[in-house]
C-alpha cells in the first residue's frame, strides 16, 4: 500500500495543507474563546480572532493597532506589571480574573491565560480570553444559596433571631477565643401561656415575632438575640459589664411594655421579665454557669412579681 493511500485511508491530509496559515487561520476562527495577539513593545494589538467581536463588540479590523487598555481598563502601567508577571512564567503561562470592557462601555468578566511567544525576535503576549459571565452568575446563585441555607441552620424561622444551633456553635466559640466581658440577658414574656389560651397560638407565634423585634431594635448590632425555647430567650450583649446589661434590661422591658400589640384587631397586652448576668467566657462551663445564675434571676424577678399582682395570675 502506498503512503499516500494509507495517508487517505487514515483521514490524514497533506502535510502542505495541515500547516497552511488558512487552515491555521480558520481554526483559530472557529474557537469559540478569544485569542489576541499583543505587541509586548507597544501594548498593541496586533491579532484577533472572530470570536473577539461575540465578546467586544468590535470587528476584527477594528481591535487591530486598539491599546490593549481600551479594552482591559487599565492605565499602561497596570500593563506593564502584567507584562512582567507573563514574561515571569515564561516558558509556562500566567492565569488570572478580571474585567474587560466591550464596545458600548459594558464591563465583562473574563478569565486569561496569557503567554509570551517570540515570532521573528519580537515578544508578543497571546492571551486566551474566556467570557466568565454565566459561571459568575453561576457562583454568586450558589453562595445566595449557602447563605440561605445558612440562615435556616441558624436562626429561628418564626421570629428571625438565632437559634440554639447558633448560640453554642458559633457564638460559643467566638466569646471563648475573644475571652471578652459579656452580659447575659434571660428573657421571657409574662403571662405568654395565657395568652396562647385567650387569643390562640396564632397570636402567641405573633407575640413571639414582634417580641423578637422590639428586642433586636433595642440592642447594638453587635449584640445577639437567641430564642432559648419556647418563649425564652437570651440577649448576649458583647463588652458589657453587669450594670449595663441591667440597663439594657431595664430599657428592653420599658420598651415592650409601651408597644402596642394588636393582632387580628385585638390588643394585646405584653409585658416581659429578665434575668441577668455578667463575666467572661473562658471555656464552654461558663456560658452553662451565667445562663444558670440568669435563670435563676428571672426566677426570682418573676416571684416578686407574682407576688405583687396575685397568685393565679399565670405569670
Amino acid at each position: 500500500m502506498t503512503d499516500n493511500l494509507r495517508e487517505q485511508q487514515n483521514g490524514l491530509l497533506p502535510e502542505d495543507y495541515a500547516t497552511s496559515e488558512k487552515m491555521l487561520a480558520e481554526i483559530v476562527d472557529l474557537t469559540y474563546d478569544c485569542l489576541l495577539l499583543v505587541s509586548v513593545e507597544t501594548c498593541g494589538i496586533v491579532y484577533a480572532n472572530k470570536a473577539c467581536r461575540r465578546l467586544y463588540g468590535y470587528r476584527s479590523e477594528e481591535l487591530l493597532g486598539m491599546p490593549l487598555q481600551d479594552i482591559a481598563a487599565k492605565d499602561r502601567n497596570s500593563l506593564e506589571r502584567e507584562i512582567q508577571r507573563v514574561i515571569k512564567k515564561y516558558p509556562g503561562s500566567y492565569q488570572c480574573e478580571t474585567t474587560h470592557g466591550t464596545k458600548t462601555g459594558r464591563q465583562v468578566p473574563v478569565e486569561i491565560i496569557s503567554k509570551l511567544v517570540v515570532i521573528d525576535g519580537k515578544k508578543f503576549l497571546l492571551k486566551h480570553i474566556r467570557n466568565i459571565s454565566k459561571q459568575k452568575k453561576l457562583q454568586l446563585e450558589a453562595e445566595l444559596l449557602i447563605q440561605k441555607l445558612s440562615n435556616h441552620a441558624y436562626y429561628d424561622q418564626l421570629t428571625g433571631a438565632h437559634n440554639r444551633t447558633y448560640l453554642f456553635s458559633v457564638l460559643l466559640p467566638k466569646l471563648i477565643a475573644s475571652q471578652l466581658q459579656a452580659g447575659i440577658l434571660l428573657m421571657d414574656i409574662n403571662k405568654f401561656k395565657f395568652i396562647n389560651d385567650t387569643y390562640g397560638h396564632l397570636a402567641g407565634d405573633y407575640i413571639l415575632a414582634e417580641f423578637a423585634h422590639t428586642v433586636e431594635a433595642c440592642i447594638r448590632k453587635q449584640d445577639k438575640l437567641i430564642r432559648y425555647g419556647g418563649d425564652e430567650f437570651i440577649v448576649v450583649l458583647m463588652k458589657a459589664s453587669y450594670e449595663e446589661a441591667v440597663s439594657s434590661a431595664n430599657r428592653i422591658k420599658k420598651t415592650v411594655a409601651a408597644k402596642q400589640f394588636i393582632f387580628q384587631g385585638q390588643q394585646i397586652e405584653c409585658t416581659a421579665s429578665a434575668g441577668i448576668a455578667a463575666g467572661e467566657f473562658k471555656t464552654e462551663k461558663d456560658l452553662e454557669v451565667w445562663i444558670k445564675q440568669a435563670d435563676m434571676a428571672l426566677y426570682e424577678e418573676k416571684r416578686q412579681l407574682t407576688e405583687v399582682v396575685g397568685r393565679g395570675s399565670g405569670i
